[in-house]
């Protein structure tokens, strides 16, 4: 039997309100019945649109930013029209936010109550690691799904009781520079955005009420907690994708339960894209992703069904344990080539080294 398979990203929605800026994650887990077949569709949809809006780029999965960067004026409407043609393919769409004020709730006590932090970091963790907190909640909600394919973009955080319950489930993936290399996290980082704009453009508030009129005009069926048994029963007889919002608010599983780091890439999507640099440059891994370069590693990363990970030389040591043979690391510049070098033939790393000058030229 064919599993059903999900992906999972997240935002920050930002809205300037009358007496303090407010920040608050946003999320959405999409799901599928068949992943090779919805991957098929993306790849129709996204080709047409590029053609349709322009867009020169040799990507194949594409992120929001980087649409509205390369688009300027017409980025939204490349995402609007993404997200009606690519609703019929989707089973379900899994819409969370958490709202926590900081006027009200002024700090914030975790690790069992030991410690307190401020309201304000922790939503600024909260934020970092929110995929983590979706897939914790779509599990809870729903049993039927632990048996999925989970594909998550990768995030970082610190131990929650959440990450524990969900640590141990090995269909679970973390798919690193996932909204570039995989369709299902492109897909809810497109839709995460997608709502993100529609509130902005409105002046709507983060809530259910916003979120429900942002797919008021699009193919869904909203499944709510206000709906009685035969509403939803009748509600779930509809072939349109379901759309359900949660509000994950309890605090026990989500706060830090203590700060140890969670192990993310313990749980990436192997085969990995190692791309090494030298530290040449500023922001090199963010100026990097605007290159032919990323281009080739990020379509690499897609054709392999891994995931593509920009790490510098002096960060590569923490790297290491988590390698595996089939793995491939990039090296740009000659700082990167020795280091890796020294890395697979002195070290023994199973690890397949290719100069990023190499893949320029092919």
């Amino acid at each position: 039997m064919t599993r059903s398979a999900i992906g999972i990203d997240s935002v920050t929605f930002y809205h300037d309100g009358k007496t303090a800026a407010f920040k608050a994650p946003l999320g959405v887990a999409i799901e599928v019945e068949n992943y090779e077949a919805f991957d098929t569709r993306y790849l129709q949809v996204i080709t047409g649109l590029k053609s349709k809006y322009s867009l020169n780029t040799e990507r194949t999965c594409l992120k929001g930013h980087y649409i509205l960067d390369k688009l300027k004026g017409k980025g939204c409407d490349f995402i609007n029209d993404f997200v009606d043609q690519i609703l019929p393919s989707l089973k379900m769409i899994f819409v969370c936010h958490t709202v926590v004020s900081s006027e009200k709730v002024p700090e914030i006590f975790c690790c069992n109550g030991t410690k307190k932090i401020t309201t304000s970091e922790f939503v600024d963790r909260l934020c970092s690691s929110y995929e983590h907190i979706i897939a914790w909640k779509l599990l809870q909600d729903f049993a039927d799904k632990h048996n999925s394919l989970i594909f998550s973009d990768y995030f970082t955080g610190v131990v929650t009781k959440a990450w524990i319950d969900l640590e141990s489930n090995h269909n679970l993936s973390i798919v690193s520079a996932g909204e570039y290399c995989n369709s299902l996290i492109s897909t809810a980082d497109l839709i995460c955005k997608y709502i993100n704009d529609s509130l902005r453009s409105k002046n709507e508030k983060l809530g259910f009420y916003g979120i429900s009129h942002a797919f008021q005009s699009k193919a869904v069926v909203e499944i709510s907690d206000k709906m009685d048994g035969d509403q939803i029963s009748e509600a779930l007889k509809n072939n349109k994708p379901k759309l359900y919002q949660r509000f994950p608010y309890s605090l026990s599983q989500i706060t830090p339960d203590s700060f140890r780091k969670i192990e993310v890439d313990a749980k990436m999507k192997h085969p990995v894209t190692y791309v090494l640099t030298s530290k040449k440059i500023p922001h090199e891994r963010e100026a990097m992703e605007h290159t032919q370069l990323y281009d080739i590693l990020a379509n690499m990363s897609y054709q392999s069904k891994g995931c593509l990970r920009s790490i510098n030389i002096d960060e590569i040591n923490d790297e290491i344990r988590y390698m595996q043979k089939g793995d491939v690391l990039v090296t740009v510049g000659d700082l990167a080539e020795e280091k890796a070098s020294y890395i697979v033939n002195d070290l023994g790393v199973p690890l397949r080294i290719v100069s990023s000058r190499d893949l320029i030229k092919i």
